[in-house]
């Protein structure tokens, strides 16, 4: 199993949205993002995390970036699983 297969099979509905009770808005838009996912990354690095979205994200991903991973099957879901574990 690579590591995409590991965070699609990791992630729960539930727990994103308990995760999601204490993020707050951002004002920060990221165009190909959805807001949530950019909000969530903003909560759990800080303001100008969005830029973690934009560079290639070798380590989960083979360095895809976010946007390129929300392109694939499943991809939001192996998204916000690596989010989840950001901090």
């Amino acid at each position: 199993m690579d590591s995409f297969d590991f965070y699609v099979k990791a992630y729960k509905d539930a727990n994103w949205r308990a995760f999601m009770k204490n993020v707050k808005p951002s004002g920060v838009k990221v165009k190909g993002i959805p807001q949530d996912i950019v909000d969530a990354v903003n909560h759990v690095l800080g303001r100008g995390g969005e830029e973690w979205l934009k560079r290639p994200l070798t380590n989960q991903f083979d360095g895809k970036t976010a946007k390129e991973v929300l392109e694939m099957r499943n991809g939001e879901k192996a998204l916000k699983a690596v989010i989840m574990r950001l901090h």
